[in-house]
């Protein structure tokens, strides 16, 4: 998958499949940042 890419392209039922890595190593990357989880990636 190219660095950047729109979000609103495709299907939504195929978001989860398509962004949902994406989306949660975002997530953990701030969770990771603020400290809030022992373990962010899991």
């Amino acid at each position: 998958m190219p660095a950047y890419r729109p979000l609103n392209l495709g299907r939504p039922a195929d978001d989860v499949r398509t962004y949902g890595g994406t989306v949660a190593g975002m997530i953990a990357g701030a969770v990771h940042a603020y400290g809030t989880a022992e373990d962010p990636d899991a």
